[in-house]
């Protein structure tokens, strides 16, 4: 999500993102160092893959971009780990819970579908007249629904599981 939130600020950032985005690059480097330690108790696996990603960086670079550090999640593990057999209720209980997600993010589509066709109706019924205010909160709604989606397409293709 933050690599989303990147993409979408083009241009020079003002004092306020760049202060924002560092904290929030904070907060994620704090989250994936208190999830190493548990992450390395339930699945010892992930062991072998560290190091890999702490030779990729220089040192004292290992957390400048944490939007672009790898989780290790069962989902994403390499087949020859994620198929033996002391993983496989691990892999289970992710699938178990990205479901849920990409359900409530197909019904966030939707809800922001009927929104829209609603202000559409109501725009085409009441508002007479050209003016900016309709349109831009139109654009708002496509955003949300655009969020919504990529949300959606992200869990579907994080519940499916990838080909041997």
């Amino acid at each position: 999500m933050l690599k989303c939130e990147l993409s979408k600020s083009k241009g020079k950032k003002t004092s306020k993102q760049l202060a924002d985005l560092e904290e929030k690059r904070s907060n994620l480097i704090r989250q994936i160092i208190i999830w190493r330690p548990v992450q390395l108790a339930y699945t010892p696996h992930i062991a072998t893959l560290l190091p890999l990603v702490n030779e990729s960086d220089d040192s004292g670079a290992l957390y400048t971009k944490p939007e672009s550090t790898p989780l290790f999640l069962p989902s994403s593990l390499p087949p020859d780990i994620r198929d033996r057999p002391e993983l496989r209720e691990i892999c289970e209980i992710e699938h178990c819970l990205l479901e849920p997600q990409a359900y409530d993010a197909l019904a966030d589509v939707a809800h922001f579908c009927r929104i829209i066709q609603g202000l559409w109706t109501f725009k085409k019924y009441n508002v007479s007249g050209t003016s900016n205010n309709p349109n831009t909160q139109m654009l708002d709604m496509y955003h949300h629904i655009e969020y919504s989606a990529h949300h959606q397409s992200l869990s579907y293709c994080l519940c499916c599981p990838t080909g041997p």
